[in-house]
C-alpha cells in the first residue's frame, strides 16, 4: 500500500515540477514569430527614403526586442541599421528608436534591443527599418514571405536579363526531365501571385505590368485572364517583386502564359530557361497577429517580413497562453495522466 502511494505521489510530483519549470523558464518569450523554412524570397536592398516595415499585435507587456531576418547582398562593412517602433501604423507615434545590437555577416537575424515597453500587451505596433549614415542604399535585405503556398520555384539564376518585355510560360525547370521534354504545368489551384527576381526594377520610371493567359486563350493576342501593375513606389533592388492578383481557382495542371513588361533600365534575374520566379497559391487570407507589410505609408496585408518580437510575460501569462493554445488537448492529456497513475497504482496493489 505504501509503495503504491509513493509511486503515485512521485508521478504527480513530476507533473507538478514540469509545470513549474515550464512557467518559470518561459519569462522571456517570442511574443510573435513569422517563420519560413527555407528562406527563399528577400525584399531587396534597403533604400533611403523607402522605409519598409511590419505591423503586429503584441500579446504581452514588456516588449524589448525585435529580430529581423536579414541577408547581406554584398560587403556589409560597417553598415548600420536603425529600427523605429511606432504605435498603430507606419505613421504613428514613435515609441522607440534604436540602432541594431547585432547585424549578421551571413543570412541570419538582425537584433534590435530597446527599453521594455511596459504597456505593449494588446497594442497594435509597427516597426520600420531605416538607414543610418549618408549612404543611399544598404547591403542588407530583409526576408519577406507571401501568405500562400509555393508552387513553381524557378530559383535565383546567374544571368541578368535586360529588356522591356518578357514572354513565356509558367513552368518549373526542375520538372523538365520528369515531363519528358514538355513543360511542367502549374501544380496547384488558386494561383494568386507571381514573384519575379530583379536586380533593379523601378516602376517609377515606367509601368511594371504582368499579364496572364489561361489554357483556353490565345496567348498575347486575346484579352488577358489577369492584369496587374506594381505601384510606382515599389522599387526592388536585389530582391523579388510580387505581382498579386485575384486567385485563379482552376489553375492546377494548366498551362498559363505570361507577359512581363518592365520600365527602362530594369535588370531582371534569370537562367538559360528564362526568368527566375516563384508562383504562390492560396486564398490570400491574413494571419492572426500580423497587420501587414509596409513600404512607406502603403500597407499590404498579403505578405509579411520574417521577424520575431520578444516580450516578458509573467508565469500566469504563460499559463494563459498554454490554455488558449492547448485547450481540450491539455485537459485530455491531464485526464490520461491521472488514468495512467490510477492504473499503475491498481497494478502495484495486486
Amino acid at each position: 500500500m505504501n509503495r503504491r502511494k509513493h509511486v503515485a505521489f512521485a508521478m504527480l510530483g513530476a507533473l507538478g515540477l514540469a509545470v513549474v519549470a515550464l512557467l518559470s523558464q518561459l519569462t522571456d518569450t517570442a511574443d510573435i514569430e513569422v517563420r519560413t523554412v527555407p528562406r527563399r524570397t528577400q525584399a531587396g536592398r534597403l533604400q533611403r527614403g523607402a522605409d519598409i516595415g511590419q505591423g503586429f499585435r503584441c500579446d504581452f507587456d514588456g516588449l524589448h526586442r525585435i529580430e529581423v531576418a536579414l541577408v547581406p547582398l554584398g560587403d556589409a562593412g560597417d553598415s548600420q541599421l536603425e529600427l523605429v517602433l511606432r504605435a498603430e501604423g507606419p505613421t504613428g507615434q514613435v515609441l522607440r528608436q534604436v540602432q541594431a545590437s547585432q547585424l549578421p555577416a551571413t543570412a541570419d537575424w538582425g537584433v534590435f534591443d530597446f527599453e521594455p515597453l511596459q504597456d505593449s500587451a494588446g497594442r497594435a505596433l509597427w516597426w520600420q527599418l531605416q538607414l543610418t549614415g549618408d549612404k543611399g542604399q544598404s547591403p542588407y535585405s530583409p526576408y519577406i514571405r507571401y501568405h500562400g503556398q509555393i508552387g513553381i520555384n524557378m530559383g535565383w539564376g546567374k544571368r541578368i536579363e535586360q529588356g522591356r518585355v518578357f514572354e513565356g510560360r509558367l513552368f518549373d525547370r526542375h520538372s523538365l526531365e520528369n515531363a519528358k521534354g514538355t513543360y511542367a504545368k502549374v501544380p496547384h489551384p488558386y494561383l494568386t501571385a507571381v514573384s519575379f527576381a530583379a536586380e533593379t526594377l523601378r516602376p517609377a520610371l515606367g509601368p511594371a505590368k504582368l499579364e496572364l493567359w489561361g489554357p483556353d486563350q490565345t496567348p498575347y493576342s486575346s484579352k488577358p485572364l489577369r492584369t496587374v501593375s506594381l505601384d510606382p513606389k515599389e522599387a526592388t533592388h536585389g530582391g523579388y517583386a510580387f505581382f498579386a492578383f485575384e486567385p485563379i481557382k482552376d489553375s492546377r495542371w494548366t498551362d498559363i502564359h505570361f507577359r512581363l513588361s518592365v520600365p527602362p533600365g530594369a535588370r531582371m534575374v534569370g537562367a538559360d530557361e528564362g526568368l527566375s520566379f516563384l508562383t504562390w497559391h492560396g486564398k490570400r487570407q491574413g494571419q492572426a497577429g500580423l497587420l501587414g507589410f509596409s513600404r512607406g505609408e502603403r500597407i499590404q496585408k498579403d505578405r509579411s517580413l520574417v521577424f520575431r518580437a520578444t516580450s516578458s510575460p509573467t508565469p500566469l501569462d504563460n499559463l494563459r497562453r498554454v490554455l488558449e493554445r492547448a485547450g481540450v488537448r491539455l485537459i485530455l492529456g491531464l485526464l490520461l495522466w491521472i488514468l495512467a497513475v490510477g492504473i499503475l497504482a491498481h497494478t502495484m496493489k495486486r
